[in-house]
């Protein structure tokens, strides 16, 4: 039996070679999220487009992936072992200025196949021997996260719940945790992060990995959520309007429950922050002060 979820951003349309108005083209959906049994089969559709102002020919081919282990990026390979059971329709296809086409992948996994999650890549790359005789080929790449069924270990250790630092003196903060993917099946982490203040009441409750990015098999990453936000520009006068915009103050408890999967949660250890606007702070001693020095000059001078 078989699953299709919702296809959700992760690495986004790949361009190999950069672009062009001359030569664009796209592949959707970027991401596909598929779940099979051993042994079954099934078919989905990519919609390849021809954004260019020329007719272009594009190969279409499946290349298997796996995570570097130095940057935990996902790599492709040179091996064939997915394009054996995952076969386009067709591997060659004409497309004409701002045409699409759908086109047809067939998966049929091997009954041997060890449980667990994979990812591998549906390349379009476009042929040499484009109209204006410049020798760089485009293309891009849809991912397909596919999911074989069956009994797999699924476990995943989480670290370095923090925030960048300890005192603030304004939003947004950055709260990030680091999640060690060692067991066999994808993980999209989900979860809350509750922020207290000195008296226990719940000021906000952010939602973790709302983007639902991916942690593969043998992946580390590390996921981050912002409090507040950070459109706004560095400088002086600029912190300190940002002070005010979104004036806090106090002491803070952040707590978190995050589940790696489904049916596993984890809390973190809970640890205090301190959101002070000193610059603000500062401002209004400084208007204060001056405010109080014009009062009694002035009084000085009535009396004399």
């Amino acid at each position: 039996m078989w699953v299709i979820t919702k296809s959700l951003v992760f690495a986004g349309l790949f361009l190999f070679l950069g672009y062009s108005q001359a030569f664009a083209m796209l592949l959707a959906p970027e991401n596909i999220d598929i779940s099979l049994s051993q042994g079954f089969s099934f078919s989905f559709e990519i919609l390849i487009e021809n954004s260019s102002e020329f007719s272009n020919n594009y190969s279409i081919k499946v290349l298997d992936a796996s995570v570097d282990s130095d940057s935990q990026d996902i790599v492709f390979l040179s091996t064939k072992i997915g394009a054996q059971w995952i076969v386009p329709e067709v591997t060659n296809v004409s497309l004409a200025p701002k045409e699409n086409r759908s086109l047809l992948v067939n998966i049929n996994v091997p009954s041997d196949l060890r449980p667990g999650s994979y990812v591998f890549g549906i390349q379009a790359l476009e042929e040499a021997g484009n109209p204006t005789n410049i020798s760089v080929n485009y293309g891009a790449v849809s991912l397909l996260f596919l999911t074989v069924e069956g009994k797999m270990e699924t476990h995943a250790d989480i670290s370095n719940f923090s925030a960048t630092k300890e005192f603030f003196a304004h939003l947004p903060i950055e709260f990030s945790a680091t999640i060690e993917n060692d067991g066999q099946r994808m993980s999209q982490p989900s979860g809350a992060i509750t922020i207290r203040n000195l008296f226990g009441s719940i000021v906000n409750v952010l939602t973790f990995n709302e983007s639902s990015q991916r942690i593969l098999p043998g992946q580390t990453r590390t996921l981050s959520v912002l409090w507040g936000n950070n459109d706004y520009e560095e400088g002086f006068l600029q912190e300190i309007l940002e002070e005010m915009k979104h004036f806090t103050i106090g002491i803070f408890k952040i707590e978190s429950v995050i589940l790696p999967f489904e049916d596993t949660s984890v809390s973190p250890p809970p640890f205090w922050i301190v959101v002070f606007p000193w610059r603000l702070a500062l401002v209004l001693g400084f208007l204060t002060s001056l405010a109080l020095a014009v009062f009694f000059f002035a009084r000085s001078r009535i009396w004399r």
